[in-house]
C-alpha cells in the first residue's frame, strides 16, 4: 500500500507554467482548491502515471506467477496529522503486508519549518503500521526546484529526521527518493513540486529496487565449482 498526499495520488507536474502564472501562484491555487481542477492549469491526478501504478506494473512483470497488488491510498491536500487519522482505516480495509509511507509536503507548504511536528506524525503512522504487523518502507520527501527554494531547507531538515527515524524504528533504512531525483533534469514539474511522468517512473524504479532487495526469495541454482 502506498500512502500519502497528492504525489502518491499521482498529480503530475506540468513541464511548463501557463503564461503569466508563477510557481508560487500555482501552489497557492492548488492548496485553495484541494485537488479540484483549475481552469487553464493541468493539475489533474493521473492514476496510471502515479508511482504506485508504475510500481505495480514493474512487480507484476517481474513476478508473473504471483498475485501482486499495489494499492494507491494517496489523498491530495492531506496534511501529515490528517494522515495519522486516516491510516488506520486504510490499513484495516487493505490489509497490506508492506506500507510505503511518503507524506509531509502539505505541512511544509502551510507551516514552514514545522519539522518536529511532521516527524512526530510520520513516526506515529510508522508505529501504527508496525503494531499491526505491516512492514514499513519510509521514504524521504522528493526535492523541489528553484521555484520552491524557500522550502528546500525544511525538506532537507525533515529528511534528516526521516533517516534517523528509520534507523531508530528498525525499518532497514529509508527509500531515498530525494537522492534519486535531486538534480535530475525533467523529474520535477514547472510548479517546482509535483513530479513529472518521468519523475514518477523514477520513483517507481527506486521502490521496485528496494522491494526486490528486501523481499525477493527466488531460488537460485547452485553455482558449479570445479574440484
Amino acid at each position: 500500500m502506498a500512502f500519502g498526499d497528492s504525489i502518491t495520488a499521482g498529480k503530475v507536474g506540468d513541464s511548463v507554467l501557463p503564461p503569466g502564472v508563477t510557481a508560487r501562484e500555482i501552489l497557492a491555487r492548488l492548496r485553495a482548491v484541494r485537488g479540484r481542477p483549475i481552469p487553464g492549469i493541468s493539475n489533474a491526478v493521473q492514476p496510471l502515471n502515479a508511482y504506485p501504478a508504475q510500481l505495480h506494473n514493474l512487480l507484476t512483470l517481474a513476478y508473473a506467477t504471483q498475485l501482486i497488488s499495489v494499492a494507491n491510498e494517496g489523498l491530495s491536500g492531506e496534511r501529515a496529522s490528517e494522515g495519522v487519522s486516516r491510516l488506520t482505516a486504510s490499513l484495516l480495509a487493505g490489509q497490506p503486508e508492506v506500507l510505503m509511507l511518503f507524506e509531509g509536503f502539505n505541512d511544509i507548504d502551510d507551516t514552514p519549518n514545522n519539522v518536529a511536528s511532521i516527524a512526530a506524525d510520520l513516526r506515529s503512522m510508522a508505529l501504527n503500521a508496525q503494531g499491526r504487523g505491516v512492514e514499513v518502507l519510509l521514504a524521504t520527501l522528493t526535492p523541489v526546484t528553484d521555484a520552491r527554494k524557500e522550502s528546500r531547507a525544511t525538506i532537507i531538515a525533515l529528511n534528516a529526521e526521516i533517516r534517523g527515524m528509520a534507523a531508530a524504528l528498525g525499518l532497514g533504512g529509508v527509500v531515498d527518493l530525494y537522492a534519486a531525483l535531486d538534480g535530475v533534469p525533467g523529474t520535477i514539474g514547472a510548479d517546482g513540486f509535483h513530479p513529472t511522468v518521468t519523475g514518477y517512473r523514477r520513483m517507481a524504479d527506486i521502490f521496485f529496487a528496494e522491494i526486490v532487495s528486501r523481499y525477493d526469495i527466488t531460488t537460485r541454482a547452485p553455482s558449479l565449482t570445479t574440484p
